[in-house]
């Protein structure tokens, strides 16, 4: 994704310089969390999915929220900083429906994150860009409606190696499409236009030489400007 990677470390890092690595560290300085508070499970699905984004575009005209990851309640360190930072920030909060549940928080001042509390890691992407990369509850997004109003984006992607399966299957041209042609002599044939070949009407192949004096002019012509 064009400068998506120095985009997010602009944003997440508060970094100016950025070089031709700076993917690379990105990931080492995601992969300095301790595992005892990001599972090597966890890091690897962020990463995997940092690096789909790298490699592949979104739609410029889409802003999408995208999960990259995320912890269980079974897999927050409850000796953690980051937890304890959770428990100091709800001593400030009046109003909190995470209260019975456990989070991360990373506060002002830190580098990477920003503020942001949750056990799940997301990213914005708008112009595909990257804009902002967060932590969020699980209860925040279980809602993808609601998320999508959150987060005020166009889509919410939650899987997004399936996401780019599904979008390259689109994309792919169908082979198995076909248009009848009506050679000069009456008789009809199936011309495949992506694979470049003619059957008889009960999928018997045609090799074009025998049929070359007999096809309208137009798919003469097209198959000229195909050479």
């Amino acid at each position: 994704m064009k400068n998506y990677i120095r985009k997010l470390l602009r944003e997440c890092l508060n970094e100016i310089n950025f070089g031709e690595h700076s993917v690379d560290r990105l990931i080492q300085r995601f992969e300095s969390f301790d595992d005892q508070d990001v599972p090597q499970r966890v890091k690897q699905e962020v990463i995997q999915n940092l690096n789909l984004l790298k490699t592949n575009d979104l739609p410029k005209n889409t802003d999408y929220g995208i999960y990259l990851g995320g912890l269980s309640q079974n897999e927050i360190n409850t000796d953690s900083k980051y937890y304890q930072n959770y428990l100091e920030n709800l001593k400030t909060l009046q109003h909190d429906t995470g209260r019975d549940r456990k989070y991360y928080s990373i506060g002002k001042g830190e580098e990477f994150f920003g503020d942001s509390t949750g056990n799940q890691f997301w990213l914005i992407v708008r112009g595909n860009n990257a804009s902002t990369f967060m932590l969020r509850k699980d209860i925040q997004t279980t809602n993808s409606d609601l998320n999508k109003s959150k987060l005020m984006v166009d889509a919410i992607i939650k899987n997004l190696p399936e996401w780019f399966r599904k979008k390259g299957e689109a994309n792919k041209p169908k082979m198995d499409k076909f248009k009848k042609i009506k050679l000069k002599n009456g008789e009809k044939v199936r011309y495949y236009d992506n694979l470049d070949k003619f059957e008889t009407l009960d999928g018997k192949p045609i090799d074009v030489y025998d049929i070359l004096e007999l096809l309208p002019d137009e798919v003469a012509e097209l198959l000229e400007n195909k050479k």
